[in-house]
């Protein structure tokens, strides 16, 4: 795992709030990934400053599809039923870039019991059997 100065420089000033999550996340992922090829998305909540992960059962989803907006839910209806929690759902994706170059990245769905939501994009590379994270940039859904 990386060092709290690196993970810090992985947290955008407009997460700030977040940031023991998103440090949290950040292991967990990184973790996965030096274990697997691909990573099974999750949501990872902090309620009153415990942390908790949730998978979707195989029972719940036999056939992979909406696997996303199910752990949104999830986390919507645990929300609900709290005052002070925060969440972040993560799941992998593909990145075009420049000349249609395609990179591998995280995103981050980045929530909390206020109403407060932003997406976060984690672009990463491995590196000799390592993950190597990339500054994060956020996604602008103002217009």
């Amino acid at each position: 795992m990386k060092s709290d100065v690196v993970q810090m420089k992985l947290v955008l000033k407009e997460n700030m709030r977040f940031a023991e999550l998103i440090k949290q996340a950040l292991d967990f992922s990184e973790l996965c990934l030096n274990k697997s090829d691909s990573l099974y998305p999750f949501a990872l909540m902090s309620i009153d400053n415990a942390f908790e992960c949730i998978f979707l059962d195989n029972e719940e989803d036999p056939v992979p599809n909406n696997m996303i907006e199910k752990l949104e839910a999830k986390v919507s209806n645990r929300m609900i039923h709290t005052q002070s929690c925060m969440a972040v759902v993560v799941y992998a994706i593909s990145v075009v870039g420049q000349n249609s170059h395609c990179s591998d990245a995280l995103m981050f769905s980045i929530s909390d019991s206020s109403g407060a939501n932003t997406m976060t994009i984690y672009p990463y590379k491995r590196v000799n059997k390592t993950i190597r994270f990339k500054p994060p940039y956020t996604c602008d859904f103002s217009n």
